[in-house]
C-alpha cells in the first residue's frame, strides 16, 4: 500500500491510487492555536476559526482540488492512566504504539494536550510510482495556512515505511556492526499464538529519557527512525518492521515552548510493535536513531511450532504497567495483553525495586477449555529462583479456573507480585510458570529474566 507519513499529517494514497487521504492535527501548524495548545486550551480545529469543514481548501502543486469528504477520526494520539501516572500514547502504523513520560496528573486533565484529527480524500492528479507533490491546506482566510508538506507516491507495507529507504540502511547497519551508540534500549520480546501457522511476537522498547531527551528545540527538526529485524539462524531475515516519527519543524522553532516542558510533553520513551513469525529460532534486533544518536538491542527469540491440538503456555510478558481493560488501542490493529478486568503493558526494562510491584502476563493454550467439561479444573505453579545462588525463593500453586473464558481455548493470566513482600536481594531471578489440568496434562516450563536492583 502506497504510504507517505508528513510532520503532524499523512498524506495516504489508496491501493488503487484513486484517492489519496490527507490527515491534519488541527492544533499543530497554526502559531495562534499552538499558543492556546501550549496552555492548555485547545479544544478542537474550531480555535483555527473552522466553523465548517467545508471551508478548507487544499492545493496540489499549487492548484485547488476538488475535496471527495470529508470526516473525524479517532486521534492518533490519546492521554491514557495506569498504575504509574498519565502519558501520552500515538500511533503512526496499526500494530505499534508509542509513548511518552509519565506525568502527575490526571488523565482527564493531560488530555486536553491532544488535538482534533481531520481527514481530507480528493483524487490525486498523477499518482506515479515515486513522484512527489506538494500538498497546502488552507481555512477560511487566504493568510491562515494550516498545513504545507509533501508526499509522495511509494509501494510499503504499512508495517515497513523505511524499506530501501537510506535511514534503513543506515539502522541496518548499526545492528550489523553490533555496536551499542550513545542510547540503551532495554527490550522484552513475548511469543503468543497468533494467525494460523505464525506467531504474534510482541516487542518491548523502553528509551532512557536522559538519553533520548531533546537537548535543543531544534532536535524536533529531525525524524526518529526505527528498525526492527528478526534473523533466523542462517541470517536471513524473516520478518521487517519500520517506521518513522517525523521532524516536527513547527514544534522545533517555536518561540514560546518550554524545552523541558516540551521534551516530557513529547519524548517517546517506549515504543511497543507486534509482528507475526513462524516457528523458529532466531535474533530480534530493534534499532533506534535520531540525528547522529542511535542505540541498538538484540535478544535471542524461540517461536515454539503450535498446532491448538496441545496444551500449551505463551512466553512470560513481565510488566510494570497495569490499567483498567476495554478501551481499544490507539494503533487499530494492536492486540492488547488483557487479563480479567485488566491490561498488561510489558516492561522493556526488567530492572525491579523492591518497593516495585512486579506483574507478569502469560496465555495458555487448551483447546479442552473451548468445550467446557464437568470436573475440569486448571492450575500452574510459579516460581522464583536466585540464578546466582541457585535458592527459590518463592514457590507457589495457583487454581486457574476462574481465568477461563467460556468457549474460548485461550486463557490469558496474570500474576502480581509485590516485592517488598519477597524482600530480594540484589541480583539477577529466573520466573518460572508451569501449568497441569485435571486430565493429567502439562505444559512446557516457562521463564523470564528480571534483575533486582
Amino acid at each position: 500500500m502506497p504510504v507517505f507519513w508528513g510532520a503532524w499529517i499523512s498524506c495516504n494514497p489508496t491501493h488503487n491510487k484513486d484517492l489519496l487521504k490527507c490527515s491534519w492535527d488541527g492544533a499543530s501548524n497554526d502559531q495562534v492555536s499552538r499558543a492556546a495548545f501550549m496552555n492548555r486550551e485547545f479544544t478542537g480545529p474550531d480555535d483555527l476559526g473552522l466553523l465548517s469543514l467545508k471551508d478548507l481548501h487544499v492545493f496540489e502543486d499549487g492548484k485547488e482540488q476538488n475535496i471527495v469528504r470529508t470526516e473525524k477520526l479517532n486521534r492518533f494520539n490519546e492521554v491514557v492512566g495506569d498504575n504509574l501516572g498519565a502519558h501520552v500514547e500515538a500511533a503512526l502504523l496499526p500494530t505499534a504504539i508509542w509513548s511518552t513520560s509519565d506525568v502527575d496528573a490526571a488523565p482527564s486533565e493531560y488530555s486536553k494536550l491532544c488535538c482534533g484529527y481531520y481527514q481530507i480524500s480528493y483524487s490525486p492528479s498523477d499518482p506515479t510510482e515515486g513522484n512527489c507533490h506538494s500538498i497546502q491546506i488552507t481555512g477560511p482566510h487566504a493568510s491562515k495556512l494550516l498545513y504545507r508538506k509533501q508526499y509522495c507516491f511509494v509501494t510499503h507495507s504499512t508495517a515497513d515505511l523505511l524499506k530501501g529507504a537510506p535511514e534503513d540502511k543506515k539502522l541496518e547497519g548499526y545492528l550489523a556492526a553490533g555496536k551499542q551508540g550513545n542510547i540503551h534500549p532495554g527490550m522484552q520480546a513475548s511469543v503468543f499464538i497468533g494467525a494460523a501457522g505464525n506467531a504474534r511476537v510482541d516487542v518491548d522498547v523502553e528509551l532512557p529519557f536522559e538519553q533520548v531527551k531533546s537537548k535543543d528545540l531544534k532536535d524536533w527538526a529531525q525524524p526518529v527512525d526505527v528498525l526492527i529485524l528478526a534473523y533466523g539462524k542462517d541470517g536471513r531475515v524473516f520478518a521487517r518492521h519500520s517506521e518513522l516519527v517525523p521532524a516536527d519543524k513547527d514544534l522545533a522553532s517555536n518561540p514560546i515552548l518550554s524545552l523541558d516542558w516540551a521534551s516530557i510533553s513529547f519524548t517517546f520513551v517506549r515504543y511497543d510493535a507486534q509482528i507475526e513469525l513462524p516457528p523458529g529460532e532466531y535474533k530480534l534486533g530493534f534499532a533506534y536513531s535520531h540525528g547522529p544518536d542511535f542505540g541498538i538491542a538484540v535478544v535471542p527469540l524461540a517461536v515454539d511450532n503450535y498446532d491448538g491440538s496441545q496444551f500449551s503456555i505463551s512466553s512470560i510478558a513481565l510488566c510494570k504497567r497495569v490499567r483498567g481493560a476495554g478501551e481499544k488501542p490507539v494503533a487499530k490493529e494492536f492486540v492488547p495483553l488483557a487479563a480479567g478486568s485488566n491490561e498488561y503493558t510489558p516492561a522493556g526494562d526488567t530492572d525491579f525495586r523492591n518497593g516495585d510491584m512486579l506483574m507478569a502476563y502469560f496465555e495458555l493454550y487448551d483447546p479442552v477449555s473451548g468445550q467446557p467439561q464437568q470436573g475440569f479444573h486448571l492450575n500452574y505453579t510459579v516460581q522464583i529462583r536466585n540464578q546466582q545462588t541457585g535458592a527459590v525463593v518463592l514457590q507457589k500453586a495457583e487454581n486457574g479456573d476462574s481465568w477461563i473464558i467460556p468457549g474460548n481455548s485461550t486463557i490469558p493470566i496474570a500474576v502480581d507480585l509485590e516485592l517488598s513482600q519477597l524482600n530480594l536481594a540484589p541480583g539477577k531471578y529466573h520466573f518460572e510458570i508451569q501449568a497441569s489440568d485435571s486430565m493429567g496434562r502439562n505444559t512446557p516450563s516457562r521463564t523470564a529474566e528480571f534483575w533486582i536492583e
